[in-house]
């Protein structure tokens, strides 16, 4: 398995480039709070040009 993980579908423009969740990415520090996954919303962000994970948000819960 590599660290770059393919992020077309995520990916809006043709200037995206790979998700690079070792090296390129921010650390981020997301609450540990357990998501239901019918519930759970991968978001991500983009930095410096690279599309990189972020906290995941719970749907379900305002709603």
């Amino acid at each position: 398995m590599n660290d770059l993980t393919p992020a077309a579908s995520e990916c809006y423009t043709t200037s995206c480039k790979m998700v690079d969740t070792i090296s390129r990415c921010p650390n981020i520090a997301c609450p540990a709070v357990y998501i239901p996954p019918e519930c759970r919303l991968h978001t991500f962000l983009i930095y410096n040009g690279y599309v990189c994970r972020a906290c995941d948000q719970d749907v379900c819960r305002f709603g």
